[in-house]
């Protein structure tokens, strides 16, 4: 019995969903089948285009070609652009997937505009960055040495003093 169930869990073999999707950036999102109708819809909208079921069934084995040819859960981003520009082809709509691919062109990050915000809060991954860096020194303006200087300066003698400094020096130094 048990051989039996082992034959028949090597005969069927059950097709790989992709679930995640790595962008240009380097970073891993989960895989949203919607982002693919969005951009399906909005190619049909530029070449004027009104289907209510198109977009879906463009969607529908563009995901079905997805999960076939991935080898692994988590699939590129170019590889889906590439999948869905293959299933509009193949569908014969041309000016479709030209408008698609012109679509994604026109909506692509340029690195090379003038930048109006902030650079970290336009690459959001950097604010936890800065925010690190923030709290992991602190500065003379947020704290108040003077009692500190005064006692150094009464209570303290010469000698001392000068390992103070000295010390505060050696401090300054390791932390530049």
């Amino acid at each position: 019995m048990l051989e039996n169930t082992q034959t028949i869990s090597n005969i069927i073999e059950l097709p790989r969903l992709v679930n995640y999707v790595t962008k240009r950036d380097g970073t891993t999102k989960d895989f949203d089948k919607s982002k693919i109708t969005f951009a399906v819809e909005k190619a049909m909208k530029g070449i004027g285009i009104r289907s209510k079921n198109l977009s879906s069934e463009i969607t529908l084995e563009a995901v079905e070609a997805i999960n076939t040819e991935a080898t692994d859960v988590i699939v590129s981003v170019d590889t889906i652009h590439k999948t869905v520009e293959n299933v509009i082809m193949d569908m014969g709509l041309h000016d479709l997937a030209r408008e698609y691919i012109l679509f994604r062109f026109n909506n692509k990050p340029d690195i090379f505009r003038k930048r109006a915000a902030l650079k970290p809060y336009e690459y959001p991954q950097l604010v936890e960055y800065t925010d690190a860096i923030r709290h992991s020194y602190w500065v003379h303006t947020e704290f108040n040495y003077s009692s500190d200087i005064q006692d150094m300066k009464v209570k303290m003698s010469a000698p001392e003093v000068e390992i103070v400094k000295k010390s505060m020096l050696a401090l300054s130094l390791i932390h530049i």
